[in-house]
């Protein structure tokens, strides 16, 4: 099978989210999308990805992303399915929960709100910005060779005010997910802000997260006495991580070099079992604190629900979240995500859903089909580059549609010309 076929019958499995010609024109559009450079309107699209001599063909992008009939809770079943099939189809399922901010303008989006802004937001001063709050659960995949993690999304959903909270939309995404696996053990992998998940995980998973410093932790319940009267639920109070920590001597801490991004870091770790009763009651749960052994960072505290895990692989389990940020970073940056004009109805979800898929059908289709593993161009002001980017996944991409895509747009009865190698190069890195 050709790189264009592949790419095709990829994209071809989530057919059954659409009527068939809503399937002609979002084919078209997800091509389009991949291939535009600069902003990402729906009208640059157009021009990239469109027939021009059919005048109504605009308005099938337009109406197909505003109110087309199609509904994301359609499509995102079948991407997740054809996604863990071809990249994880075996052992353990590893997620990671986060939720960014999708920045828009005007006054009336349709889910739109004023949201914390984490990019510019510090511990101190908390900026807030307007746009859609979008919940995500990426599947982690590594690449072969350098094993650099990436993070391809599965599922997204909004978080509107007044509606469900964060926590509330990643735990019903994770159980939908999780039913479409069957069997299947899941890790779920968090920031703090999504502790909480530990109550609300499907049944066999189990979530790695951060611990506030200043949670209440106790010793694990005691056995029952055999008295009258209910049994204790929690042992002895035991100091906040924070003092614990501090009141640790150094011999507690085991020096480890941790995998951080491919990349051996120095760390002292220590852990012990404790009982976080604010937050899971009765269930015990691994504390690892982190210290840098240089004093350069702050402790870190973690916690996770799976308990034969050893200290060194909860904290490197937890690193694995960093790359749903890069994910993040390379949809706006590079796939224009927040560019979509598109306000009314349900377009702006429906938006981020087209752009969120194919970022991870790009990859998908990179990592599966044989033959997309080209030399990067050389790079002499980045001399470390040891492993491809999203960028290079895209650029190969552009690499395999852009000259069938510029024979198509030829002059009937006229033959294309031949195409330049280095000009089909620089369409495909340019952004």
């Amino acid at each position: 099978m050709d790189l264009v076929a592949a790419w095709e019958a990829l994209v071809g499995s989530l057919a059954a989210a659409f009527t068939e010609p809503g399937f002609e024109t979002v084919f078209a559009l997800v091509r389009a999308w991949a291939l535009v450079a600069g902003r990402h309107t729906l009208s640059r699209m157009f021009l990239v990805g469109g027939e021009r001599s059919d005048r109504r063909g605009y308005d099938h992008f337009t109406y197909l992303v505003r109110q087309g009939a199609w509904r994301p809770d359609k499509w995102w079943p079948l991407l997740a399915s054809a996604l863990v099939r071809r990249l994880v189809p075996s052992g353990r399922v590893s997620l990671i929960v986060d939720d960014t901010l999708e920045k828009k303008v005007g006054e009336h989006v349709a889910g739109a709100g004023m949201f914390r802004d984490a990019v510019h937001s510090t511990k101190k001063h908390v900026i807030t910005a307007w746009g859609l709050n979008v919940v995500v659960v990426a599947v982690l995949v590594r690449l072969p060779v350098t094993g650099k993690p990436l993070a391809l999304p599965l599922w997204i959903r909004l978080h509107t005010k007044g509606g469900p909270t964060l926590v509330e939309i990643a735990a019903a995404m994770l159980g939908e997910i999780a039913a479409l696996l069957p069997g299947r053990p899941i890790d779920v992998i968090a920031d703090g802000a999504y502790a909480a998940l530990a109550r609300r995980l499907p049944e066999g998973a189990t979530l790695t997260s951060r611990m506030r410093k200043s949670a209440a932790i106790y010793e694990p319940a005691p056995p029952r006495t055999g008295r009258r009267g209910r049994p204790r639920k929690r042992g002895e109070r035991l100091p906040t991580p924070e003092a614990l920590a501090r009141a640790l001597p150094v011999e507690s801490f085991q020096g480890v070099d941790l995998m951080f991004r491919t990349r051996p870091v120095r760390r002292m770790l220590y852990c012990r079992p404790v009982l976080w009763y604010a937050a899971l009651k009765e269930q015990l749960v691994l504390l690892v604190v982190v210290r840098d052994p240089d004093g350069n960072q702050p402790d870190d505290f973690f916690f996770t629900t799976d308990l034969s895990l050893g200290a060194q692989a909860v904290a490197e389990r937890f690193a694995n979240r960093w790359p749903i940020e890069e994910t993040f970073r390379e949809s706006k940056q590079i796939l224009g995500l927040e560019d979509p004009q598109s306000w009314t109805h349900a377009a702006p979800e429906r938006a981020l859903a087209l752009g969120f898929g194919l970022y991870s059908l790009v990859l998908t289709w990179f990592l599966t089909t044989p033959g997309t593993q080209v030399q990067a161009p050389d790079r002499p002001w980045y001399p470390n580059k040891s492993s491809v980017s999203f960028l290079d996944a895209l650029a190969a991409l552009r690499r395999a549609l852009w000259p069938g895509r510029i024979s198509a747009r030829s002059l009937p009865g006229r033959p294309s010309p031949d195409i330049p190698e280095h000009l089909i190069e620089l369409l495909a890195y340019a952004a």
